[in-house]
């Protein structure tokens, strides 16, 4: 899997040798305070999530428990703090923090801003190569180190359709899927004048966003949205930015969020949605014996007649090793063992959480999950979404709702495109350290 994937920040590839050579990877400042004995255990706090406490609470009694065969004993808490208030609490006190905590990928810069991040050593990223996909992998990637070990990979969308609506040789084509539910009377959900969504079209069509960072400051954002590809007349953004103008003026086209499905599953008028995991339930209960999902179909340009990929943002949550721990060591040691198979395996089985190996992903059991199978398909389609600076989602938002109300030439839009990129490779120079 994993056919093309752009990295959303410099340096994302894990190559050979990346794995090697980063100053300071995982070496000084790792010592234990405590020896781990029977009569001076090691002494961890781990924060969960409160849906997750009782299955995280199992797998930190196996860890010690197999430890303890090795002669190494722990010492360690369970709390409530999922990645929703983690970094708010980290970024007030993270000395105080938990040894080891959940975090969503895309909080990696703040996260290390704060210190509250302890680099994974060579070795620990080759371990995690080997029985993840390099996307996954640099989920954790930021500043040229690794700083997270990944146990999920279920942050993108993907479409959720009724297979009522919409004839199964029309999922690969979106005229055909719109043509479809027109007909029937449904509707097609979409955000399409939302930053998150909106430039999806345009990653398809093969545009570009790297921002590069210099500790926690944006150093240089580079992007191709106002180049042409091969082959076309038109830039990314216009190619992008016209398919979201001319879906939302679509018959079929409904803006729609939680509500807005809810709402269409209940007046039965839901004919498809873009969507991510978050919505399995719902929908699944609304469509019954006519729920289906699967990746996102390809699209037609109206301005060069071209057909191209629809892409989605890829991310997951992480397990990140406090930088001010005092039994570093042992929290990495933790911290890998909680992102292993089995454990992930146990995740998806009572939580639905999407594995981030490589083997669970083919895994029957979790592939009969019909919107993870989705999703999963999806991600050979995929940007990772990664630290991205408020710039991108103010000046794409307003591209975004700009687009909803655009009817005029192909110059106009290139005009705003160019506008946009302007705004978001503008940067504040980083200020040297005093």
């Amino acid at each position: 899997m994993r056919k093309r994937f752009i990295a959303l920040i410099a340096c994302g590839a894990l190559a050979a040798t990346s794995l090697v050579g980063f100053a300071g990877c995982g070496g000084s400042g790792r010592k234990n305070a405590n020896a781990g004995t029977q009569e001076d255990p090691y002494v961890l706090k781990v924060w969960g999530s409160a849906e997750q406490q009782e299955g995280l609470k199992q797998m930190v009694n196996k860890f010690t428990t197999e430890k303890q065969k090795d002669g190494k004993y722990f010492n360690i808490s369970v709390e409530v703090c999922g990645e929703d208030k983690a970094k708010e609490n980290l970024s007030t006190d993270a000395i105080s923090g938990a040894d080891i905590f959940s975090f969503a990928n895309d909080q990696i810069a703040d996260l290390w801003s704060y210190g509250a991040l302890s680099p994974l050593t060579n070795k620990e990223v080759s371990k995690l190569a080997d029985r993840m996909p390099e996307s996954t992998v640099n989920f954790g990637y930021f500043n040229k180190q690794y700083y997270g070990y990944p146990f999920s990979a279920d942050n993108g969308f993907f479409m959720y359709y009724d297979k009522s609506a919409v004839k199964p040789e029309h999922l690969d084509s979106l005229d055909d899927i719109l043509s479809d539910l027109e007909a029937a009377g449904k509707k097609f959900l979409f955000e399409g004048e939302t930053a998150w969504y909106t430039l999806s079209f345009a990653y398809g069509a093969g545009a570009e966003y790297e921002a590069i960072y210099e500790g926690a400051d944006v150093k240089e954002v580079k992007t191709n949205l106002n180049k042409k590809p091969s082959g076309s007349q038109y830039s990314y953004g216009q190619l992008g930015g016209k398919m979201v103008a001319d879906l939302v003026k679509n018959p079929a086209y409904q803006a729609g969020g939680n509500d807005a499905i809810s709402a269409a599953l209940t007046s039965k008028t839901f004919g498809a949605a873009i969507s991510g995991t978050w919505e399995a339930d719902t929908i699944k209960e609304g469509l019954g014996e006519n729920y289906a999902a699967t990746d996102l179909p390809n699209w037609k340009s109206s301005l060069d007649g071209k057909t191209y990929k629809w892409f989605s943002f890829a991310g997951g949550k992480l397990y990140g090793v406090n930088g001010y721990s005092q039994n570093l060591e042992a929290a990495h040691e933790l911290a890998a063992f909680l992102v292993e198979d089995e454990q992930q395996m146990t995740r998806f089985t009572a939580n639905g959480i999407v594995p981030s190996s490589k083997e669970l992903a083919n895994d029957p059991t979790v592939q009969s999950n019909i919107a993870v199978a989705a999703f999963l398909k999806q991600m050979d389609n995929s940007v990772v979404q990664r630290a991205m600076p408020q710039s991108y989602w103010d000046e794409v938002g307003a591209f975004a709702t700009w687009l909803g109300t655009f009817s005029g030439t192909a110059d106009e839009l290139q005009a705003r495109v160019d506008q946009m990129v302007t705004t978001l490779t503008t940067v504040t120079p980083v200020k040297p350290a005093a």
